[in-house]
């Protein structure tokens, strides 16, 4: 059986949800896009493109992604050395 996180969260006291909360803001200021990522790494977008074998155009679209499978998510940072 499939546990939602909402029901998790909901069934925690105020304070442990605070610190959930809390958590979960840190965790997302320290973020960094797969743009970022590779901008940071001073790669362009057509050589990670050449390294996964899509079009630039493809890389473009991943980037603006927010909904990524995780096997996709791996190649495209092991394509930038990650």
């Amino acid at each position: 059986m499939s546990v939602n996180i909402r029901d998790k969260i909901g069934k925690l006291n105020a304070a442990q949800r605070k610190k959930v909360e809390n958590r979960a803001a840190a965790i997302i200021a320290e973020e960094m896009s797969l743009r970022d990522l590779r901008k940071a790494r001073k790669l362009t977008q057509a050589r990670v493109a050449k390294t996964l074998g899509i079009t630039q155009d493809s890389v473009s679209r991943l980037e603006k992604r927010s909904d990524l499978l995780l096997s996709t998510l791996r190649k495209t940072v092991q394509a930038m050395g990650g």
